[in-house]
Protein backbone atom coordinates (compact mmCIF):
# COMPACT_ATOMS: atom_id res chain seq x y z
CA UNK A 1 0.00 0.00 0.00
CA UNK A 2 2.78 2.44 0.84
CA UNK A 3 4.70 1.78 -2.37
CA UNK A 4 1.54 2.22 -4.46
CA UNK A 5 -0.18 5.09 -2.64
CA UNK A 6 2.60 7.19 -1.13
CA UNK A 7 5.38 6.02 -3.48
CA UNK A 8 3.83 5.98 -6.93
CA UNK A 9 0.50 7.82 -6.73
CA UNK A 10 1.55 10.62 -4.39
CA UNK A 11 5.33 10.96 -4.60
CA UNK A 12 5.72 10.42 -8.35
CA UNK A 13 2.36 11.84 -9.40
CA UNK A 14 0.15 14.12 -7.36
CA UNK A 15 3.01 15.68 -5.38
CA UNK A 16 4.48 17.10 -8.59
CA UNK A 17 1.17 18.62 -9.67
CA UNK A 18 -0.20 19.95 -6.38
CA UNK A 19 1.14 18.61 -3.06
CA UNK A 20 -1.74 19.77 -0.85
CA UNK A 21 -4.53 18.68 -3.21
CA UNK A 22 -2.56 15.52 -3.88
CA UNK A 23 -2.46 14.68 -0.16
CA UNK A 24 -6.23 14.85 0.12
CA UNK A 25 -6.81 12.95 -3.11
CA UNK A 26 -4.29 10.28 -2.12
CA UNK A 27 -6.00 9.99 1.28
CA UNK A 28 -9.39 9.73 -0.43
CA UNK A 29 -8.17 6.95 -2.73
CA UNK A 30 -6.52 5.17 0.21
CA UNK A 31 -9.81 5.29 2.12
CA UNK A 32 -11.82 4.10 -0.87
CA UNK A 33 -9.45 1.18 -1.42
CA UNK A 34 -10.53 -0.31 1.90
CA UNK A 35 -14.07 -0.68 0.45
CA UNK A 36 -15.60 -0.33 3.89
CA UNK A 37 -17.32 2.78 5.25
CA UNK A 38 -15.92 2.34 8.78
CA UNK A 39 -12.36 1.88 7.55
CA UNK A 40 -12.77 4.67 4.98
CA UNK A 41 -13.13 7.31 7.68
CA UNK A 42 -9.84 6.64 9.45
CA UNK A 43 -7.98 5.46 6.33
CA UNK A 44 -8.70 8.80 4.64
CA UNK A 45 -7.21 10.74 7.57
CA UNK A 46 -4.32 8.29 7.83
CA UNK A 47 -3.63 8.62 4.10
CA UNK A 48 -3.39 12.41 4.38
CA UNK A 49 -1.18 12.16 7.48
CA UNK A 50 1.18 9.70 5.79
CA UNK A 51 1.55 12.12 2.86
CA UNK A 52 2.43 14.84 5.39
CA UNK A 53 5.08 12.54 6.84
CA UNK A 54 6.57 12.15 3.36
CA UNK A 55 6.71 15.95 3.07
CA UNK A 56 8.35 16.18 6.50
CA UNK A 57 10.93 13.45 5.88
CA UNK A 58 11.17 13.21 2.07
CA UNK A 59 11.24 9.44 2.59
CA UNK A 60 8.75 6.65 2.15
CA UNK A 61 10.57 4.52 4.77
CA UNK A 62 8.99 6.49 7.64
CA UNK A 63 5.48 5.91 6.28
CA UNK A 64 6.21 2.21 5.79
CA UNK A 65 7.28 1.90 9.43
CA UNK A 66 4.20 3.82 10.62
CA UNK A 67 1.84 1.75 8.47
CA UNK A 68 3.47 -1.51 9.56
CA UNK A 69 3.21 -0.49 13.24
CA UNK A 70 -0.46 0.45 12.92
CA UNK A 71 -1.33 -2.79 11.13
CA UNK A 72 0.64 -4.84 13.68
CA UNK A 73 -1.22 -3.10 16.51
CA UNK A 74 -4.63 -3.73 14.87
CA UNK A 75 -3.80 -7.38 14.20
CA UNK A 76 -2.59 -7.90 17.78
CA UNK A 77 -5.73 -6.31 19.25
CA UNK A 78 -7.98 -8.42 16.97
CA UNK A 79 -6.09 -11.58 17.97
CA UNK A 80 -6.28 -10.81 21.69
CA UNK A 81 -9.96 -9.86 21.43
CA UNK A 82 -10.71 -13.19 19.78
CA UNK A 83 -8.78 -15.09 22.48
CA UNK A 84 -10.50 -13.13 25.26
CA UNK A 85 -13.93 -13.74 23.73
CA UNK A 86 -13.46 -17.47 24.46
CA UNK A 87 -13.10 -16.72 28.20
CA UNK A 88 -16.33 -17.38 30.16
CA UNK A 89 -15.94 -14.35 32.41
CA UNK A 90 -15.44 -12.08 29.39
CA UNK A 91 -18.50 -13.63 27.72
CA UNK A 92 -20.56 -12.80 30.82
CA UNK A 93 -19.34 -9.19 30.70
CA UNK A 94 -20.08 -8.98 26.99
CA UNK A 95 -23.56 -10.37 27.58
CA UNK A 96 -24.23 -7.59 30.11
CA UNK A 97 -22.81 -5.05 27.65
CA UNK A 98 -25.18 -6.25 24.92
CA UNK A 99 -28.12 -5.75 27.28
CA UNK A 100 -26.82 -2.31 28.15
CA UNK A 101 -26.42 -1.58 24.44
CA UNK A 102 -30.18 -1.60 24.05
CA UNK A 103 -30.43 1.21 26.62
CA UNK A 104 -27.87 3.43 24.86
CA UNK A 105 -29.37 6.53 23.36
CA UNK A 106 -28.30 9.43 21.23
CA UNK A 107 -27.67 11.37 24.44
CA UNK A 108 -25.04 8.87 25.59
CA UNK A 109 -23.42 8.96 22.14
CA UNK A 110 -23.32 12.76 22.26
CA UNK A 111 -21.77 12.70 25.76
CA UNK A 112 -19.15 10.24 24.56
CA UNK A 113 -18.27 12.43 21.57
CA UNK A 114 -18.04 15.52 23.79
CA UNK A 115 -15.76 13.63 26.17
CA UNK A 116 -13.49 12.39 23.38
CA UNK A 117 -13.32 15.72 21.51
CA UNK A 118 -10.73 17.30 23.87
CA UNK A 119 -8.63 14.12 23.66
CA UNK A 120 -8.75 14.29 19.85
CA UNK A 121 -7.77 17.97 19.86
CA UNK A 122 -4.84 17.42 22.24
CA UNK A 123 -3.64 14.39 20.24
CA UNK A 124 -3.96 16.38 17.00
CA UNK A 125 -1.83 19.19 18.44
CA UNK A 126 0.76 16.70 19.70
CA UNK A 127 0.84 15.02 16.27
CA UNK A 128 1.44 18.39 14.57
CA UNK A 129 4.24 19.25 17.01
CA UNK A 130 5.81 15.82 16.46
CA UNK A 131 5.56 16.27 12.69
CA UNK A 132 7.32 19.62 12.93
CA UNK A 133 10.07 18.12 15.13
CA UNK A 134 10.56 15.32 12.59
CA UNK A 135 10.69 17.88 9.76
CA UNK A 136 13.24 19.92 11.73
CA UNK A 137 15.44 16.85 12.31
CA UNK A 138 15.24 16.05 8.57
CA UNK A 139 16.01 19.65 7.58
CA UNK A 140 12.57 20.09 5.98
CA UNK A 141 10.83 22.38 8.48
CA UNK A 142 10.87 25.34 6.08
CA UNK A 143 9.53 23.14 3.28
CA UNK A 144 6.69 21.93 5.50
CA UNK A 145 5.92 25.50 6.56
CA UNK A 146 5.79 26.84 2.98
CA UNK A 147 3.81 23.88 1.68
CA UNK A 148 0.50 25.44 2.71
CA UNK A 149 1.33 29.00 1.65
CA UNK A 150 0.60 30.52 -1.74
CA UNK A 151 3.72 31.66 -3.57
CA UNK A 152 4.22 35.39 -3.15
CA UNK A 153 5.49 35.97 -6.68
CA UNK A 154 4.79 34.19 -9.90
CA UNK A 155 7.83 33.36 -11.95
CA UNK A 156 7.85 32.01 -15.48
CA UNK A 157 9.28 28.77 -14.11
CA UNK A 158 6.32 28.39 -11.74
CA UNK A 159 3.85 29.11 -14.53
CA UNK A 160 5.58 26.65 -16.83
CA UNK A 161 5.71 24.00 -14.08
CA UNK A 162 2.02 24.48 -13.29
CA UNK A 163 1.05 24.20 -16.96
CA UNK A 164 2.96 20.92 -17.22
CA UNK A 165 0.85 19.43 -14.45
CA UNK A 166 -2.18 17.51 -15.52
CA UNK A 167 -5.60 17.60 -13.96
CA UNK A 168 -5.67 15.43 -10.84
CA UNK A 169 -9.14 14.10 -11.66
CA UNK A 170 -8.97 12.04 -14.83
CA UNK A 171 -12.01 10.20 -16.28
CA UNK A 172 -10.48 6.83 -15.30
CA UNK A 173 -9.94 8.04 -11.73
CA UNK A 174 -13.52 9.28 -11.45
CA UNK A 175 -14.92 6.00 -12.80
CA UNK A 176 -12.75 4.04 -10.35
CA UNK A 177 -13.85 6.20 -7.42
CA UNK A 178 -17.53 5.82 -8.36
CA UNK A 179 -17.10 2.04 -8.59
CA UNK A 180 -15.46 1.95 -5.15
CA UNK A 181 -18.26 4.07 -3.65
CA UNK A 182 -20.94 1.84 -5.23
CA UNK A 183 -19.16 -1.28 -3.92
CA UNK A 184 -18.91 0.24 -0.43
CA UNK A 185 -22.62 1.08 -0.52
CA UNK A 186 -23.55 -2.41 -1.68
CA UNK A 187 -21.35 -3.98 0.99
CA UNK A 188 -22.96 -1.86 3.71
CA UNK A 189 -26.43 -2.71 2.36
CA UNK A 190 -25.71 -6.47 2.25
CA UNK A 191 -24.25 -6.35 5.77
CA UNK A 192 -27.28 -4.49 7.13
CA UNK A 193 -29.64 -7.00 5.49
CA UNK A 194 -27.68 -9.94 6.89
CA UNK A 195 -27.63 -8.43 10.40
CA UNK A 196 -31.27 -7.32 10.24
Amino acid sequence: EEIIFRGIIYNHGYRKVSPVKGMFLCGLLFGLLHMNLNQFCYAFVLGVMLCLVIEATDSIIATMIMHFTLNAYSTTVAFLTEKLADNEMVQAILGEAEEADEVLSNEVLLQTLITLLPVAIVCGILAWVLLRVIAQKCGREEHLRTLFKKPETTTWEAVEYASEGTNLFTPALIVGMVLCIVMMGLTEFVNSVNLG
